[in-house]
């Protein structure tokens, strides 16, 4: 069983399809990089990963289960997402590691 699979996923917002069609397995400890230009959908891949977004076709499974179906602060316990452009709060560097879990 894949750690995380995406089966035949698709993402598509105001009629601009971002991610089309895209079909990946992840197995436990696999490293993965996505690379590509800006606005080639590696952010909203990302964020389709940690249920920050849902996709609008296909289906996404976290340890064989459908990811739409975990709550998404406890699955946001077991997946990391670092955005492009970091934002530290004027506060202690606690708190900011923190802030997800809030």
């Amino acid at each position: 069983m894949s750690l995380l699979e995406f089966s035949n996923v698709s993402f598509t917002r105001e009629n601009r399809t971002i991610v089309n069609d895209l079909s990946l397995s992840i197995e436990a400890g696999d490293f993965l990089s996505i690379v590509g230009p800006s606005g080639s959908g590696k952010s909203t891949l990302l964020r389709l990963c940690c249920h920050l977004i849902s996709p609008t076709e296909g289906t996404i499974r976290f340890h064989g289960q459908d990811l739409m179906r975990f709550n998404p602060m406890e699955l946001r316990k077991q997946i990391s997402y670092c955005f492009q452009m970091p934002y530290l709060f004027g506060d202690t560097v606690r708190n900011n590691l923190e802030y997800p879990f809030c």
